[in-house]
C-alpha cells in the first residue's frame, strides 16, 4: 500500500479485505509497502471494514537507502516494535516483518510484545485519510509521538 491507500495495482485494503473474504481465505494482510504508516492505514481500513478476518502486518524496516554500495534501511528495531504494539492494538493478530528486517528487529518486536521490554518512544508517522472524489481515498503523513 502507498501514499494513495491503495496497491500499486489500484486495490483499496477495504476491496482487497471485501474480495479475498468472500473467497474464503484464512488470513488477509498488507506486507512491505511504502512506509508504516501506510501499512497500518490499510490494515485500520481492513479491519474497519471486516472486524471478523485475521489480519496479518509485515512491514518493511523503513525504506530502502543506498549508503555506497550498501543498501540499508531507516526503521530501527525499536521503530519496528513500536509498530508492532500499535499493530496488536489495532487488533492485527499475526505481526511480522519485511524487507530490511533482520533478527534484532524480530528479537524486539518480541520482546515488547511480551511485555519484557517497555515499549519503545520513538517518532512516527500517522496516515492521514482525505476523501478525495466518490469514495477513493488519499493518505498524507504527519510525524506524532505516542501519548501515554
Amino acid at each position: 500500500f502507498d501514499t494513495a491507500g491503495r496497491t500499486m495495482m489500484g486495490v483499496s485494503g477495504e476491496d482487497a479485505v471485501n474480495r479475498l473474504a468472500e473467497l474464503g481465505v484464512d488470513a488477509i494482510g498488507a506486507n512491505c509497502g511504502n512506509n508504516l504508516a501506510d501499512t497500518e492505514a490499510a490494515l485500520h481500513e481492513m479491519r474497519a471494514a471486516n472486524p471478523d478476518v485475521l489480519l496479518i502486518s509485515k512491514a518493511n524496516a523503513g525504506m530502502p537507502e543506498w549508503h555506497g554500495t550498501e543498501l540499508h534501511y531507516s526503521g530501527e528495531p525499536e521503530v519496528m516494535a513500536a509498530h508492532a504494539v500499535r499493530q496488536r492494538e489495532a487488533g492485527i493478530q499475526i505481526i511480522g516483518a519485511c524487507c530490511g528486517s533482520s533478527p534484532k528487529h524480530l528479537a524486539m518486536m518480541r520482546q515488547v510484545l511480551d511485555g519484557d521490554l517497555p515499549v519503545p518512544e520513538v517518532e512516527f508517522e500517522v496516515a492521514v485519510v482525505r476523501q478525495v472524489p466518490k469514495g477513493r481515498q488519499r493518505t498524507g503523513r504527519r510525524s506524532s509521538r505516542p501519548q501515554r
